[in-house]
């Protein structure tokens, strides 16, 4: 079992603290990045690992969009007012009905030199938070990865 070190975050700070390194990592390069934080959640995460989570999926929607492409994040609280939604969308090529089957297997990878462990990651940690992960995709129009996590406490 994934053992977590659970504190109060905010993870918007995180997320922006994240988007900032990352507008600096060459594989952004090029890249439109915008976010949208519709709320200011507290949530009881591992903050290491929860940075882990964001980072992975940004890196993969980078490497999934071209020069010129469009990487998105929203994060916000949804309807039930305890679960915090996270958003992460490119408009890159998008992932097939078939390989969306095994995109969290580990070792399960379509990149060149990928290790097949950074979806499976992400949905181990997401989990260990009483969390799930889903993915919506289409073909050469992109694909939005769906992080959920239970718990949430809104803050003003």
């Amino acid at each position: 079992p994934l053992q977590l070190s659970l504190s109060s975050c905010q993870p918007t700070q995180i997320i922006k603290e994240i988007l900032t390194a990352f507008q600096n990592d060459p594989r952004c390069q090029g890249k439109h990045v915008r976010h949208e934080f519709h709320s200011t959640p507290t949530l009881l995460v591992d903050g290491a690992r929860f940075h882990q989570v964001i980072w992975n999926l940004l890196i993969n929607a980078a490497h999934a969009t071209g020069v010129g492409g469009s990487i998105g994040i929203v994060v916000k609280t949804l309807p039930d007012d305890e679960t915090t939604q996270i958003e992460i969308t490119d408009d890159g090529v998008g992932i097939s009905p078939e390989k969306r089957l095994r995109i969290f297997d580990p070792f399960y990878t379509t990149r060149t030199g990928g290790t097949g462990l950074g979806l499976a990651n992400v949905d181990r940690i997401i989990r260990a938070h009483g969390g799930t992960v889903s993915v919506e995709s289409r073909e050469g129009e992109g694909t939005t990865f769906f992080v959920r996590i239970p718990g949430t406490t809104p803050t003003p």
